[in-house]
């Protein structure tokens, strides 16, 4: 079975689409970023965090009694619940392939830098969700600065299309980090595109001013040579 969280939520098996009501998704998509067993307290205090706990608890039964209507992903005993460690989570895929190509002893395909690039955000569309917010910032902050990594090694090895494509993943995915525009002005640098650097410099800066009242950092205006 595969369950998806980068993105829209989606349970798969034997590549067949697995329907899940909110409340089951929210208990499974839980489960997997807890990495671990945890105890039922717990999960329905962070689940339903207003609600005394009496109701929280029933709340649990209730998504648990769904998830295994539709399938056998959770394990659970009268204490804890956990995920099924044999479920393929995409997110563990992902942030696997983050540390490995942020390794400088490990090789980089094509197909690394493809699916850097085209990873989405975790579970973007759910609002109002405070368990989620610090995995998702966590995720996000990972992914933008392994592809700062790899479009530094790209440009280095003079892969400057992928490392080019890499930089403006990085800039999308967190267009005030300064440290992912330095990254593409290098690139563009490496190909010889001064104007190009500096336009992508400029309007940088002038984002930086009206978002965070600071500009450049001195080794930015040194890069760029203004």
């Amino acid at each position: 079975m595969r369950l998806t969280l980068m993105g829209n939520f989606a349970l798969e098996e034997a590549g067949r689409a697995v329907p899940l009501p909110m409340t089951a998704q929210r208990l499974v998509a839980f489960l997997a970023l807890a990495r671990k067993p945890v105890s039922r307290l717990y999960v329905a205090g962070h689940l339903w965090p207003d609600a005394s706990d009496t109701r929280a608890a029933a709340s649990l039964r209730s998504a648990l009694w769904r998830v295994r209507r539709a399938a056998e992903v959770v394990r659970a005993d009268a204490y804890a619940l956990g995920l099924d460690p044999a479920i393929d989570v995409d997110l563990e895929a992902a942030l696997a392939l983050a540390r490995r190509v942020e390794d400088p002893g490990s090789t980089v395909s094509a197909g690394d830098v493809a699916v850097l690039c085209r990873t989405d955000d975790l579970l973007p569309g759910w609002y109002d969700e405070p368990w989620l917010d610090l995995e998702r910032e966590c995720f996000r902050v990972r992914r933008v600065h392994a592809l700062e990594r790899v479009t530094e090694r790209l440009a280095a090895e003079g892969r400057l299309d992928e490392a080019l494509e890499a930089g403006v993943a990085a800039v999308a995915a967190d267009p005030l980090r300064e440290t992912a525009q330095r990254a593409l002005i290098q690139v563009h640098l490496a190909e010889g595109n001064d104007a190009e650097a500096v336009r992508r410099f400029h309007a940088w800066e002038r984002l930086s001013e009206r978002s965070l009242g600071r500009g450049a950092s001195e080794r930015m205006r040194e890069l760029v040579g203004v």
